[in-house]
């Protein structure tokens, strides 16, 4: 038997297709795989918390019902005539027969001579469809929805099943969502459903024509949102025992009975239906069942939940922060002239502290495939550091330290035996890091080179962290400097702070503050917490909270002795943002706006680190980011040395050489994860070494740990009440 892989990939894909590889995809559930630049994705079905924005059924509603007269097509119309005294149009290939005639009768009377309107057309033609639509108009002068529900016959297998039955089925929904877009594409409709089936996701044998109608149905279906005004939407049906589901062979039905499938029944199925069409977000797709042995769906996975916000903002709220015109008055910072000076005797001071280990040699070469490695162990540095090694050994050639000749690697002769003297270059920088010392934007970079390079020896091998000589006794004075009264720190402290005032300043302008929340992740010494509580100081009455996190407790309390009780909305609580919200002590869909500098990318996993920002965030909530924008020396040689800065497992993502991830790359991924309105409002200064990324939250969250969630009350809203915060005392 074959194993069947569809590989999704655009022309610029580059895939080393080895062996490995193949018996990796060929592992995975999925048939269907997506490969984007350099990341795999696979469909996943995940259990759902989701709540209504508004009833968008309308009483006495105009409804189009194509395959209407069909089982769950038939159930929607009867739901809407009874609770919306909607007038329902059925559009339907077969004649009406007295067996129709006699569903239509039954109708009228059990809802006071309300029925469906039966229209006999093939909507597959969208000549057909378009005069058929001609003549609804003449009557009705508007349409409120379309309801897609065609069905047709079951598939045989491939063997039995001739060219023209495959097209046939495949047509019930391939040609009439053609038709629909030709047709109904100028109406004012309020939505438009696609009926799919679960099998979209299972793909199983023998029913292929049925499974690429469904799956045809359900990528159109996202087409015609992205295009038209309306709500367009899918649901993906599990198992009716009506219409279709009658149909199905005994076998078959066993089958089912066997992996615990139940039949949707009437009520539930309209109600989530109901709530599904009501949630007026980018939530775009549901599948819904009825099951007690769930692990036997093909591609579920109970590690992890969404929740999809209610969507209840007004235009004015979407459009909160459409400028960043407050940024134009502040002064933008030069780049420091002595940066290439100071790199300089970086380098030269790390040469001849990896020299102190016994390698480098002069006239000694190294296997350039092998040297890496060799030359770690040799100098008996711990494999923790092999990241930062590697990156060390690509600058002392950028810096012509370290030569490449054919297949050697050795040192530069070039070099100067005072540049190799351990003696002569640190007397030389004794006298020089004075200099350095008297200037305000390289006096706490030139301790922290002087007492970190003078223990790199001891910290490689391993007897002391550098963490120990950052913080020591655990004081965070020593890198204050770094974050705080730095010129170009201070330049994008201040863009963030003017971001979140203009933000709040447009919030109360349009009567929109029912008070504000504000989640800082990782505020460490609290570099930009400091410039943004100044900022908020006249709008204090308008403030609910700003939460200063971070994962580490001393931090908190390094910030609650400097900031004591001046400010009464500040709280303080520990977030690791590696980790769901869920098992930690941070509601979720609770705070208007989240602030990260310098934290994010000290995380293993980017884009779960980003799903866990947005989880924080309301609906259209803004994510505030102050990311460093490209490496330096100074951070690769010295903040390479903390286990954080090598922990990203998804290095295709990162800057070489780096955690942090460039501008294009940091969009493309929060576009992915379901931000929207991305904005880089400082991006001629990203040469400055920083970006701020702005990006709004499409109320869509997704998480790990699903069995903390509330299961037995799946529309419950208590994740969004929760409230247990703290402040320390």
């Amino acid at each position: 038997m074959w194993s069947i892989k569809a590989i999704d990939m655009i022309n610029n894909n580059v895939i080393n297709w080895s062996v490995s590889l193949w018996y990796q995809l060929l592992g995975v559930k999925n048939i269907s795989i997506a490969r984007r630049k350099y990341n795999w994705f696979f469909q996943k079905l995940i259990p759902l918390n989701f709540y209504i924005s508004k009833d968008i059924y309308r009483k006495n509603g105009i409804y189009l019902v194509i395959g209407g007269a069909g089982g769950v097509g038939s159930i929607w119309s009867e739901f809407m005539i009874k609770n919306y005294e909607a007038k329902i149009i059925w559009i339907g290939r077969s004649p009406k027969n007295n067996i129709l005639q006699e569903k239509i009768n039954n109708i009228s009377i059990k809802y006071n001579g309300i029925c469906p309107i039966y229209i006999q057309a093939d909507a597959r033609n969208s000549n057909i469809l378009f005069s058929t639509y001609q003549k609804i108009k003449k009557d009705f002068d508007h349409i409120n929805g379309i309801v897609v529900s065609t069905l047709s016959d079951y598939d045989l297998s491939f063997k039995e099943m001739s060219e023209d039955l495959f097209i046939n089925i495949l047509s019930t929904k391939h040609d009439v969502s053609l038709s629909i877009e030709k047709c109904f594409y100028k109406e004012r409709l309020d939505f438009i459903i696609y009926f799919s089936s679960m099998i979209s996701f299972e793909k199983p044998g023998g029913m292929s024509a049925y499974v690429s109608s469904c799956t045809f149905s359900d990528a159109f279906s996202k087409k015609i949102n992205k295009k038209w005004d309306c709500v367009v939407k899918t649901i993906n049906w599990g198992y009716w025992n009506i219409g279709g589901g009658i149909r199905i062979s005994s076998a078959l039905k066993k089958l089912i009975e066997k992996r615990g499938v139940e039949s949707i029944n009437k009520e539930e199925g309209m109600n989530i239906l109901k709530l599904f069409l009501g949630n007026i977000t980018e939530f775009q797709q549901l599948a819904i069942t009825r099951t007690n042995k769930p692990e036997f769906i093909n591609i579920y996975s109970n590690k992890e939940f969404a929740i999809v916000l209610p969507n209840n903002i007004s235009n004015i709220e979407k459009n909160i922060l459409n400028d960043f015109n407050s940024l134009r008055n502040l002064k933008i910072p030069l780049k420091s002239k002595y940066t290439e000076e100071l790199n300089y005797w970086i380098i030269r001071l790390l040469f001849v502290q990896l020299r102190l280990l016994g390698i480098f040699k002069v006239n000694c070469n190294y296997l350039k495939k092998n040297n890496a490695i060799y030359v770690k162990n040799q100098a008996g540095i711990l494999d923790k550091y092999i990241v930062w090694w590697k990156e060390i050994l690509n600058i002392l050639h950028e810096y012509n330290y370290l030569i490449t000749f054919q297949d050697t690697i050795s040192v530069n002769k070039n070099i100067s035996d005072m540049e190799l003297s351990y003696t002569k270059t640190w007397m030389a920088w004794k006298k020089r890091k004075t200099y350095f010392l008297e200037k305000p934007e390289t006096h706490t970079l030139a301790i922290l080179v002087n007492d970190c390079l003078k223990e790199l020896p001891k910290i490689l091998h391993g007897d002391i962290l550098i963490t120990d000589i950052l913080f020591p006794n655990g004081s965070m004075e020593k890198i204050e400097g770094l974050y705080k009264n730095n010129c170009i720190c201070d330049y994008f402290n201040d863009v963030v702070s003017n971001i979140v005032n203009s933000y709040i300043k447009n919030k109360i302008k349009n009567n929109l503050t029912d008070g504000i929340k504000i989640i800082e992740i990782g505020a460490g010494t609290g570099g930009t917490t400091s410039t943004i509580l100044k900022k908020l100081e006249p709008w204090s009455n308008y403030i609910n909270e700003y939460c200063y996190t971070d994962i580490s407790k001393s931090f908190l309390n390094h910030a609650y002795k400097f900031y004591g009780s001046k400010y009464p909305y500040l709280v303080y609580k520990l977030w690791n943002i590696e980790k769901s919200l869920i098992s930690q002590d941070i509601n979720i869909g609770d705070y208007d706006i989240v602030i990260a500098t310098n934290v994010l990318h000290a995380t293993k996993n980017i884009r779960n680190t980003i799903r866990n920002v947005k989880a924080a965030l309301k609906i259209n909530g803004i994510a505030i980011l102050n990311e460093i924008s490209n490496k330096t020396i100074f951070a690769s040689v010295l903040f390479g040395l903390i286990d954080g800065w090598s922990l990203a497992e998804d290095t295709y993502l990162r800057i070489p050489g780096s955690p942090g991830l460039y501008a294009q790359d940091w969009f493309l991924l929060l576009q992915q994860e379901g931000y929207h309105n991305i904005s880089f409002p400082v991006i001629r200064e990203h040469k400055l070494g920083q970006q701020i990324i702005v990006a709004h939250s499409n109320g869509i969250i997704r998480q790990n740990s699903f069995n903390n969630l509330n299961k037995d009350n799946i529309h419950s809203s208590s994740l969004l009440t929760q409230n247990n915060s703290y402040k320390l005392k």
